[in-house]
């Protein structure tokens, strides 16, 4: 009752939010909803080692990129614990102000132990529903298949040239319901003000990464309100770059950012045209810089229109990280990272299995 009647409940989630996506923004959606301001802590490099026997794929300050970048997000404390002792309890009780400690519903063992056992002990834990369909180890097996299909084709593995041939033979995993859409895009404004400065940039923004944070960062610059086109499948296939997640998951990774007010679906590979760009009052047509995986390499008149009527822009920045230097770092630890893939399926196969008892039991009862 008293915690109803405060004008703001704080709420904490942490982990390591390694290759960060739309399972881990949900979570932040749900868990924000018990209250009024989410507070993320990001795991250390150096406890993720140790608890989880292998260090993460993305390092500390990426890591932190992603959730900061995330519109659920109110604030961000890095470098924290991976296991909850009466310390980190306190700290964030008390120093935070915490009311409640939130994470999915699934178990977080370390060695046989909870990781939120003291905080559950305190009568400060929640759960909120894991996403059906994705996971970080979903993730990573998706892109262990590529680096294993390379390994096949070498010989030599010292000579192993990742590149996006690779990407082609992922198939989709996920399926969008109207339901979640709308949750995810909450908060969106519905179209931009008569004075703000409108920007468009399109890309595929494949199984989104700080690279893109960057990139988005940088757009927004040039505007108030930014306008995303996201290529379909079926385009990316046609220009050579079939995706590694599907259309619907990186719609709801775009709709997760901060930085976007809008995604334009099914954007056209070939430019906007007259009409569009007048239906959508842009000031700005970009196109990122040309080391960026985003600079994809699109129809010669893609930025015709734009050019002529002086709204095009080249990004010029450094580019920071790529799906592609992603599979490298993954190929570095593979074997590691293979056997830490094989004990979560299973942990996870066991989680479902145990969600799906539940069901049964409840439609008999």
């Amino acid at each position: 009752q008293n915690i109803k009647m405060k004008e703001e409940v704080r709420i904490w989630m942490d982990g390591a939010f390694d290759l960060m996506h739309y399972g881990h923004i949900n979570a932040f959606r749900q868990g924000r909803e018990l209250g009024t301001y989410l507070i993320v802590g990001v795991n250390s490099d150096e406890s993720i080692a140790q608890c989880k026997g292998s260090a993460p794929i993305l390092n500390h300050d990426e890591r932190v990129a992603m959730v900061r970048s995330c519109k659920f997000v109110d604030q961000v404390i890095e470098q924290v614990p991976y296991i909850m002792d009466e310390h980190y309890v306190s700290y964030i009780l008390n120093d935070l102000r915490i009311d409640f400690v939130v994470h999915g519903d699934d178990e977080c063992l370390v060695n046989g132990q909870d990781v939120y056992k003291t905080a559950k002990q305190a009568q400060k834990f929640c759960t909120v529903p894991r996403t059906p369909g994705i996971s970080t180890t979903d993730i990573l097996g998706r892109m262990l298949l590529i680096v294993h299909y390379q390994l096949e084709k070498k010989k030599d593995k010292d000579t192993l040239n990742i590149s996006h041939s690779m990407l082609n033979f992922i198939p989709p995993r996920f399926f969008l319901t109207s339901r979640l859409q709308c949750a995810f895009a909450q908060e969106k404004r519905l179209a931009p003000k008569s004075n703000e400065t409108v920007v468009y940039i399109a890309g595929a923004f494949d199984l989104f990464h700080p690279g893109h944070i960057e990139l988005l960062k940088q757009a927004k610059r040039y505007g108030d309100y930014l306008l995303v086109g996201l290529f379909s499948d079926d385009s990316l296939v046609r220009l050579g770059r079939k995706p590694i997640s599907n259309a619907h998951e990186r719609l709801l990774n775009l709709l997760g950012c901060s930085l976007v007010d809008d995604v334009l679906l099914d954007a056209p590979i070939d430019g906007l045209d007259e009409h569009a760009i007048d239906l959508f009052c842009i000031d700005f047509i970009l196109s990122p810089p040309q080391q960026h995986e985003e600079a994809i390499k699109l129809p010669q008149d893609a930025y015709a229109i734009a050019k002529r009527r002086g709204l095009h822009q080249c990004l010029s920045f450094q580019s920071t990280l790529s799906i592609l230097d992603i599979a490298k770092r993954i190929y570095i630890q593979y074997d590691t990272l293979v056997l830490r893939y094989n004990e979560k399926r299973l942990k996870e196969g066991a989680y479902y299995a145990a969600a799906t008892e539940r069901e049964k039991k409840k439609e008999d009862n």
